[in-house]
Protein backbone atom coordinates (compact mmCIF):
# COMPACT_ATOMS: atom_id res chain seq x y z
CA UNK A 1 0.00 0.00 0.00
CA UNK A 2 2.45 2.47 1.27
CA UNK A 3 4.68 1.86 -2.27
CA UNK A 4 1.31 2.51 -4.19
CA UNK A 5 1.11 5.57 -2.68
CA UNK A 6 4.90 6.73 -3.22
CA UNK A 7 4.34 5.61 -6.47
CA UNK A 8 0.94 8.12 -6.73
CA UNK A 9 2.99 10.84 -5.20
CA UNK A 10 6.06 10.95 -8.05
CA UNK A 11 3.82 10.50 -10.55
CA UNK A 12 1.46 13.00 -9.13
CA UNK A 13 4.53 15.31 -9.04
CA UNK A 14 5.72 14.81 -12.12
CA UNK A 15 2.78 15.76 -14.01
CA UNK A 16 2.89 18.66 -12.04
CA UNK A 17 6.68 19.46 -12.89
CA UNK A 18 5.93 18.64 -16.70
CA UNK A 19 3.29 20.78 -16.51
CA UNK A 20 5.13 23.62 -14.92
CA UNK A 21 8.06 23.64 -17.38
CA UNK A 22 6.18 22.82 -20.22
CA UNK A 23 3.70 25.92 -20.00
CA UNK A 24 7.08 27.48 -19.29
CA UNK A 25 8.36 27.13 -22.32
CA UNK A 26 5.03 27.04 -24.18
CA UNK A 27 4.28 30.51 -23.05
CA UNK A 28 8.43 31.54 -23.84
CA UNK A 29 7.69 30.20 -27.39
CA UNK A 30 4.68 32.23 -27.84
CA UNK A 31 5.81 35.75 -27.04
CA UNK A 32 8.97 35.11 -28.59
CA UNK A 33 7.22 34.53 -32.19
CA UNK A 34 5.16 37.44 -31.51
CA UNK A 35 8.27 39.45 -31.04
CA UNK A 36 9.88 37.41 -34.28
CA UNK A 37 6.36 38.90 -36.07
CA UNK A 38 6.78 42.23 -34.49
CA UNK A 39 10.29 42.79 -35.53
CA UNK A 40 10.09 41.70 -39.25
CA UNK A 41 6.83 44.23 -39.46
CA UNK A 42 8.99 46.73 -37.83
CA UNK A 43 11.96 46.17 -40.94
CA UNK A 44 14.14 44.38 -38.32
CA UNK A 45 13.98 47.07 -35.54
CA UNK A 46 13.33 46.28 -32.04
CA UNK A 47 11.02 49.03 -30.98
CA UNK A 48 9.87 49.92 -27.38
CA UNK A 49 7.18 46.70 -27.84
CA UNK A 50 9.56 44.11 -29.55
CA UNK A 51 11.65 44.66 -26.91
CA UNK A 52 8.87 44.09 -24.02
CA UNK A 53 8.14 41.04 -25.84
CA UNK A 54 11.74 39.81 -26.14
CA UNK A 55 11.85 40.61 -22.40
CA UNK A 56 8.94 38.47 -21.37
CA UNK A 57 10.24 35.54 -23.50
CA UNK A 58 13.51 35.24 -22.45
CA UNK A 59 12.87 35.42 -18.53
CA UNK A 60 10.91 32.20 -19.52
CA UNK A 61 13.30 30.53 -21.50
CA UNK A 62 16.22 31.47 -18.94
CA UNK A 63 14.05 30.04 -16.15
CA UNK A 64 14.09 26.76 -18.50
CA UNK A 65 17.19 26.80 -18.49
CA UNK A 66 17.71 27.12 -14.41
CA UNK A 67 15.25 25.26 -13.42
CA UNK A 68 14.46 22.30 -15.55
CA UNK A 69 18.07 21.51 -17.13
CA UNK A 70 16.88 17.81 -17.64
CA UNK A 71 13.89 18.11 -19.47
CA UNK A 72 13.42 18.03 -23.24
CA UNK A 73 13.26 21.98 -23.45
CA UNK A 74 16.64 22.72 -22.13
CA UNK A 75 18.35 23.10 -25.68
CA UNK A 76 15.41 24.70 -27.31
CA UNK A 77 15.55 27.48 -24.51
CA UNK A 78 19.27 27.95 -24.53
CA UNK A 79 19.39 28.11 -28.34
CA UNK A 80 16.07 30.98 -28.49
CA UNK A 81 17.56 33.04 -25.42
CA UNK A 82 20.49 33.29 -27.75
CA UNK A 83 18.44 34.30 -30.61
CA UNK A 84 16.80 36.84 -28.37
CA UNK A 85 20.00 37.92 -26.74
CA UNK A 86 21.16 38.69 -30.13
CA UNK A 87 18.18 40.48 -31.42
CA UNK A 88 18.71 42.57 -28.30
CA UNK A 89 22.32 43.28 -28.98
CA UNK A 90 23.76 41.80 -26.24
CA UNK A 91 27.07 40.45 -27.77
CA UNK A 92 28.33 38.92 -24.28
CA UNK A 93 25.54 36.78 -22.86
CA UNK A 94 24.92 36.23 -26.64
CA UNK A 95 28.35 34.39 -26.98
CA UNK A 96 27.61 32.80 -23.74
CA UNK A 97 24.52 31.19 -24.89
CA UNK A 98 26.88 30.02 -27.64
CA UNK A 99 29.33 27.83 -25.66
CA UNK A 100 26.60 26.35 -23.42
CA UNK A 101 25.20 24.75 -26.77
CA UNK A 102 28.86 23.83 -27.94
CA UNK A 103 29.66 21.97 -24.34
CA UNK A 104 25.95 20.43 -24.01
CA UNK A 105 24.66 19.85 -27.93
CA UNK A 106 28.53 20.07 -30.20
CA UNK A 107 26.13 18.43 -32.93
CA UNK A 108 22.67 19.35 -32.77
CA UNK A 109 21.58 21.25 -35.65
CA UNK A 110 20.54 24.19 -32.87
CA UNK A 111 24.40 24.64 -32.54
CA UNK A 112 24.85 24.84 -36.11
CA UNK A 113 22.12 27.24 -36.51
CA UNK A 114 22.92 29.39 -33.87
CA UNK A 115 26.55 29.75 -34.70
CA UNK A 116 25.94 30.69 -38.13
CA UNK A 117 23.40 33.06 -37.01
CA UNK A 118 25.91 34.58 -34.06
CA UNK A 119 28.72 35.31 -37.13
CA UNK A 120 26.65 37.22 -39.42
CA UNK A 121 25.46 39.07 -36.08
CA UNK A 122 29.20 39.91 -35.27
CA UNK A 123 30.01 39.85 -39.02
CA UNK A 124 27.28 43.07 -38.92
CA UNK A 125 29.37 44.68 -36.01
CA UNK A 126 32.88 43.71 -37.81
CA UNK A 127 33.81 42.77 -34.14
CA UNK A 128 36.93 40.76 -35.78
CA UNK A 129 37.99 39.39 -32.27
CA UNK A 130 34.43 37.74 -31.15
CA UNK A 131 34.13 36.05 -34.68
CA UNK A 132 37.36 34.63 -34.50
CA UNK A 133 36.50 33.03 -31.42
CA UNK A 134 33.09 31.77 -32.33
CA UNK A 135 35.05 30.14 -35.52
CA UNK A 136 37.20 28.12 -33.33
CA UNK A 137 34.28 26.19 -31.47
CA UNK A 138 32.27 26.40 -35.22
CA UNK A 139 31.16 22.20 -35.27
CA UNK A 140 31.85 21.41 -38.55
CA UNK A 141 35.29 23.00 -39.55
CA UNK A 142 34.70 21.13 -43.48
CA UNK A 143 31.67 22.66 -44.04
CA UNK A 144 30.95 25.09 -46.72
CA UNK A 145 29.40 27.21 -43.94
CA UNK A 146 32.70 27.56 -42.23
CA UNK A 147 34.41 28.37 -45.84
CA UNK A 148 32.04 31.21 -46.21
CA UNK A 149 32.55 32.64 -42.79
CA UNK A 150 36.60 31.95 -43.28
CA UNK A 151 36.12 33.96 -46.36
CA UNK A 152 34.47 36.93 -44.79
CA UNK A 153 37.13 36.60 -41.89
CA UNK A 154 40.03 37.24 -43.71
CA UNK A 155 38.09 39.85 -46.15
CA UNK A 156 37.67 41.69 -42.80
CA UNK A 157 41.48 41.44 -42.44
CA UNK A 158 42.24 42.37 -45.80
CA UNK A 159 44.27 39.43 -46.21
CA UNK A 160 42.46 38.55 -50.00
CA UNK A 161 45.06 36.12 -50.83
CA UNK A 162 43.18 33.41 -48.31
CA UNK A 163 39.88 34.88 -48.51
CA UNK A 164 39.80 34.18 -52.35
CA UNK A 165 40.92 30.77 -51.19
CA UNK A 166 38.05 30.14 -48.97
CA UNK A 167 35.68 31.64 -51.66
CA UNK A 168 36.84 29.49 -54.98
CA UNK A 169 36.15 26.35 -52.26
CA UNK A 170 32.68 27.14 -51.57
CA UNK A 171 32.09 28.23 -55.08
CA UNK A 172 33.05 24.82 -56.01
CA UNK A 173 30.99 22.63 -53.62
CA UNK A 174 28.99 25.52 -51.37
CA UNK A 175 24.94 25.48 -52.23
CA UNK A 176 22.87 27.98 -54.05
CA UNK A 177 22.69 29.55 -50.76
CA UNK A 178 26.31 29.90 -50.20
CA UNK A 179 27.40 30.20 -53.63
CA UNK A 180 25.22 33.33 -54.14
CA UNK A 181 26.40 34.67 -50.59
CA UNK A 182 30.17 34.66 -51.33
CA UNK A 183 30.18 35.62 -55.17
CA UNK A 184 30.90 39.23 -53.65
CA UNK A 185 33.86 38.14 -51.37
CA UNK A 186 35.63 36.01 -54.43
CA UNK A 187 35.32 38.57 -57.56
CA UNK A 188 36.41 41.23 -54.27
CA UNK A 189 39.66 39.63 -53.94
CA UNK A 190 40.06 38.66 -57.40
CA UNK A 191 40.13 42.36 -57.91
CA UNK A 192 42.21 43.22 -55.08
CA UNK A 193 44.45 40.62 -56.07
CA UNK A 194 44.70 41.81 -59.37
CA UNK A 195 43.59 38.73 -60.86
CA UNK A 196 41.26 40.61 -63.58
CA UNK A 197 40.46 37.03 -65.75
CA UNK A 198 38.50 35.41 -62.46
CA UNK A 199 36.46 38.65 -61.79
CA UNK A 200 35.25 38.40 -65.22
CA UNK A 201 34.73 34.66 -65.13
CA UNK A 202 31.27 35.67 -62.79
CA UNK A 203 30.27 38.68 -64.68
CA UNK A 204 27.37 37.03 -66.01
CA UNK A 205 26.15 36.31 -62.66
CA UNK A 206 26.97 39.76 -61.43
CA UNK A 207 24.78 40.99 -63.84
CA UNK A 208 21.64 39.15 -62.13
CA UNK A 209 22.51 40.56 -58.60
CA UNK A 210 21.23 44.18 -57.96
CA UNK A 211 23.10 43.96 -54.80
CA UNK A 212 26.25 43.03 -56.66
CA UNK A 213 25.97 46.54 -59.05
CA UNK A 214 28.86 48.09 -57.79
CA UNK A 215 30.71 45.14 -57.63
CA UNK A 216 30.02 45.07 -61.66
CA UNK A 217 30.97 48.39 -62.27
CA UNK A 218 34.30 48.50 -60.37
CA UNK A 219 35.34 45.32 -62.66
CA UNK A 220 34.52 47.50 -65.65
CA UNK A 221 36.67 50.15 -64.13
CA UNK A 222 39.37 48.18 -63.67
CA UNK A 223 39.58 46.69 -66.72
CA UNK A 224 39.24 50.26 -68.35
CA UNK A 225 35.51 50.09 -69.53
CA UNK A 226 34.77 53.47 -67.74
CA UNK A 227 31.62 53.82 -70.08
CA UNK A 228 30.06 50.73 -69.10
CA UNK A 229 30.95 51.51 -65.53
CA UNK A 230 29.37 54.85 -65.64
CA UNK A 231 25.95 53.56 -66.72
CA UNK A 232 25.55 51.01 -64.38
CA UNK A 233 26.05 53.62 -61.72
CA UNK A 234 24.02 56.20 -63.12
CA UNK A 235 20.79 53.74 -63.63
CA UNK A 236 21.57 52.32 -60.18
CA UNK A 237 21.93 55.41 -58.13
CA UNK A 238 20.25 58.09 -60.34
CA UNK A 239 20.12 60.94 -57.87
CA UNK A 240 23.91 60.24 -56.45
CA UNK A 241 22.78 59.27 -53.18
CA UNK A 242 24.73 56.23 -52.93
CA UNK A 243 27.59 56.90 -50.98
CA UNK A 244 29.64 53.71 -52.56
CA UNK A 245 28.55 54.59 -56.28
CA UNK A 246 29.51 58.47 -55.80
CA UNK A 247 33.52 57.33 -54.30
CA UNK A 248 33.17 54.81 -57.35
CA UNK A 249 32.11 57.67 -60.06
CA UNK A 250 34.90 60.24 -58.30
CA UNK A 251 37.49 57.39 -59.52
CA UNK A 252 35.97 57.66 -63.05
CA UNK A 253 35.94 60.98 -63.57
CA UNK A 254 39.30 61.78 -62.36
CA UNK A 255 40.69 59.60 -64.68
CA UNK A 256 38.81 61.40 -66.97
CA UNK A 257 39.75 64.96 -65.31
CA UNK A 258 35.74 65.62 -65.78
CA UNK A 259 36.27 68.32 -63.07
CA UNK A 260 32.57 69.17 -63.76
CA UNK A 261 30.75 66.21 -63.65
CA UNK A 262 32.67 65.59 -60.16
CA UNK A 263 31.75 69.02 -58.61
CA UNK A 264 27.80 67.87 -59.39
CA UNK A 265 27.77 64.15 -58.48
CA UNK A 266 29.04 65.83 -55.26
CA UNK A 267 26.49 68.63 -54.84
CA UNK A 268 24.03 66.15 -55.22
CA UNK A 269 25.15 63.60 -52.55
CA UNK A 270 26.02 67.01 -50.13
CA UNK A 271 22.15 67.46 -50.42
CA UNK A 272 20.88 63.95 -50.46
CA UNK A 273 23.10 61.55 -48.95
CA UNK A 274 21.29 60.29 -45.47
CA UNK A 275 24.53 59.96 -43.41
CA UNK A 276 26.21 62.93 -42.25
CA UNK A 277 29.53 61.70 -41.73
CA UNK A 278 29.76 60.55 -45.43
CA UNK A 279 28.14 63.79 -46.53
CA UNK A 280 31.05 65.44 -45.04
CA UNK A 281 34.01 63.32 -46.20
CA UNK A 282 32.76 63.90 -49.96
CA UNK A 283 32.25 67.56 -48.96
CA UNK A 284 36.03 67.91 -48.57
CA UNK A 285 36.57 66.18 -52.03
CA UNK A 286 34.43 69.04 -53.18
CA UNK A 287 36.15 71.67 -50.92
CA UNK A 288 39.76 70.66 -52.31
CA UNK A 289 38.17 71.03 -56.03
CA UNK A 290 37.27 74.45 -54.95
CA UNK A 291 40.84 74.79 -53.29
CA UNK A 292 42.90 73.85 -56.33
CA UNK A 293 40.25 76.13 -58.52
CA UNK A 294 41.02 79.46 -55.65
CA UNK A 295 37.71 79.68 -55.68
CA UNK A 296 37.79 81.23 -52.05
CA UNK A 297 34.49 82.47 -51.52
CA UNK A 298 33.10 78.66 -52.60
CA UNK A 299 35.64 77.16 -50.34
CA UNK A 300 34.61 78.95 -47.47
CA UNK A 301 30.62 78.64 -48.08
CA UNK A 302 31.49 74.56 -48.18
CA UNK A 303 33.36 74.65 -45.22
CA UNK A 304 30.85 76.86 -43.50
CA UNK A 305 28.45 74.42 -44.08
CA UNK A 306 30.27 71.06 -43.51
CA UNK A 307 31.48 72.80 -39.80
CA UNK A 308 27.60 73.27 -39.80
CA UNK A 309 26.35 69.06 -40.65
CA UNK A 310 28.70 68.21 -37.22
CA UNK A 311 31.11 70.39 -35.66
CA UNK A 312 32.67 67.54 -33.35
CA UNK A 313 33.42 64.90 -36.39
CA UNK A 314 36.70 64.76 -37.62
CA UNK A 315 35.79 66.53 -41.07
CA UNK A 316 33.88 69.22 -38.83
CA UNK A 317 36.90 69.84 -36.67
CA UNK A 318 39.06 70.05 -40.13
CA UNK A 319 36.53 72.67 -41.24
CA UNK A 320 37.09 75.11 -38.67
CA UNK A 321 41.17 74.60 -38.72
CA UNK A 322 40.90 75.05 -42.21
CA UNK A 323 38.25 78.39 -41.95
CA UNK A 324 40.83 79.68 -39.90
CA UNK A 325 43.81 79.06 -41.59
CA UNK A 326 42.23 81.32 -44.44
CA UNK A 327 41.72 84.11 -42.30
CA UNK A 328 45.38 83.83 -41.27
CA UNK A 329 46.60 84.08 -44.58
CA UNK A 330 44.64 86.63 -45.49
CA UNK A 331 46.18 88.58 -42.66
CA UNK A 332 49.79 88.06 -43.43
CA UNK A 333 50.28 91.16 -45.84
CA UNK A 334 49.55 93.35 -42.66
CA UNK A 335 52.72 90.81 -40.81
CA UNK A 336 56.29 91.42 -41.02
CA UNK A 337 59.34 90.44 -39.18
CA UNK A 338 59.44 87.53 -36.21
CA UNK A 339 56.32 87.66 -36.48
CA UNK A 340 55.45 86.48 -40.24
CA UNK A 341 58.12 84.08 -39.87
CA UNK A 342 56.10 82.56 -37.00
CA UNK A 343 53.12 82.76 -38.80
CA UNK A 344 54.08 81.36 -41.88
CA UNK A 345 55.82 78.52 -40.20
CA UNK A 346 52.77 77.58 -38.07
CA UNK A 347 50.31 78.18 -41.68
CA UNK A 348 52.73 75.56 -43.35
CA UNK A 349 52.48 72.46 -40.45
CA UNK A 350 48.90 72.96 -39.95
CA UNK A 351 48.16 72.60 -43.47
CA UNK A 352 50.43 69.98 -43.42
CA UNK A 353 49.34 67.88 -40.12
CA UNK A 354 46.16 69.28 -40.21
CA UNK A 355 44.53 69.04 -43.52
CA UNK A 356 47.06 67.17 -45.56
CA UNK A 357 46.95 69.49 -48.04
CA UNK A 358 50.46 69.00 -48.87
CA UNK A 359 51.14 71.07 -51.75
CA UNK A 360 49.65 74.14 -50.04
CA UNK A 361 52.32 73.41 -47.13
CA UNK A 362 55.50 73.24 -49.81
CA UNK A 363 54.26 76.56 -51.23
CA UNK A 364 54.29 78.13 -47.86
CA UNK A 365 57.41 76.60 -46.85
CA UNK A 366 59.45 76.74 -50.51
CA UNK A 367 58.20 80.63 -49.70
CA UNK A 368 59.71 80.67 -46.51
CA UNK A 369 63.03 79.51 -47.89
CA UNK A 370 63.50 82.33 -50.61
CA UNK A 371 62.43 85.07 -48.41
CA UNK A 372 64.43 83.96 -45.37
CA UNK A 373 67.62 81.68 -46.54
CA UNK A 374 69.53 82.15 -43.47
CA UNK A 375 66.84 82.32 -40.66
CA UNK A 376 67.87 79.85 -37.94
CA UNK A 377 64.27 77.68 -38.51
CA UNK A 378 65.70 76.90 -42.62
CA UNK A 379 67.13 73.40 -41.63
CA UNK A 380 63.60 72.02 -39.89
CA UNK A 381 62.03 73.71 -42.97
CA UNK A 382 63.98 72.08 -45.42
CA UNK A 383 63.76 68.77 -43.68
CA UNK A 384 60.00 69.37 -43.89
CA UNK A 385 60.14 69.94 -47.85
CA UNK A 386 62.06 66.81 -48.48
CA UNK A 387 59.71 64.68 -45.90
CA UNK A 388 56.69 65.83 -47.87
CA UNK A 389 58.21 65.27 -51.36
CA UNK A 390 59.66 61.93 -50.23
CA UNK A 391 56.73 60.30 -48.57
CA UNK A 392 53.89 62.36 -50.03
CA UNK A 393 54.41 64.31 -53.33
CA UNK A 394 57.11 62.20 -54.71
CA UNK A 395 60.01 64.11 -56.59
CA UNK A 396 63.62 62.95 -56.45
CA UNK A 397 64.87 66.20 -58.42
CA UNK A 398 63.13 68.15 -55.61
CA UNK A 399 64.76 66.31 -53.27
CA UNK A 400 68.08 66.64 -54.33
CA UNK A 401 67.64 69.90 -54.89
CA UNK A 402 66.84 70.76 -50.82
CA UNK A 403 69.00 68.23 -49.82
CA UNK A 404 71.93 69.69 -51.66
CA UNK A 405 71.00 72.75 -49.94
CA UNK A 406 70.60 71.01 -46.35
CA UNK A 407 74.07 69.04 -47.07
CA UNK A 408 76.08 72.41 -47.94
CA UNK A 409 74.95 74.96 -45.28
CA UNK A 410 74.27 72.65 -42.64
CA UNK A 411 76.35 69.69 -42.53
CA UNK A 412 76.57 67.37 -39.28
CA UNK A 413 73.15 69.59 -38.07
CA UNK A 414 70.28 67.26 -36.51
CA UNK A 415 67.92 67.65 -39.50
CA UNK A 416 70.71 67.03 -42.08
CA UNK A 417 71.79 63.54 -39.88
CA UNK A 418 67.83 63.05 -40.01
CA UNK A 419 67.33 63.84 -43.35
CA UNK A 420 70.20 61.74 -44.51
CA UNK A 421 69.03 58.71 -42.76
CA UNK A 422 65.50 59.47 -44.01
CA UNK A 423 67.19 59.19 -47.88
CA UNK A 424 69.14 56.42 -47.10
CA UNK A 425 72.34 57.99 -47.86
CA UNK A 426 74.35 56.52 -45.19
Amino acid sequence: MIKKLIFIFFTFFSCITFRSYFNTFYNAKKYYKEAEKRFYQNKRKVTSDVKTMYDKSLEKFLRVIKYFPGSPFFEDAIFFSGMIYIRLDDKINAIKKYEELVKYFPRSSFTALFSDSLLFYLLQKKDVESYLYVLTLYPSKESQNFYFFKAKLFEMEEEYDSSFFYAKRVLKVGSFFWREKILSVYVKSALKLGMLDSALNYKKDLENKKDLTLLLAEVYVKVGELEKAKEILKNFDLENKNYESVKLLMRIYEKENSILEMKKVLKNFLLKGEDHLQRQELGFELANIYFKEDSLSNLKDLLNEIKKVSPSSDYGRKSTIWLGLIESEERLKNLDGDILKKELLRLGESYYVDIGLYKKAIEIFEDYVKRFPDDREIPRVLYLIIFIYKNFLPDTEKIESYYKILEIKYKGSFYHVIARDLLEKN
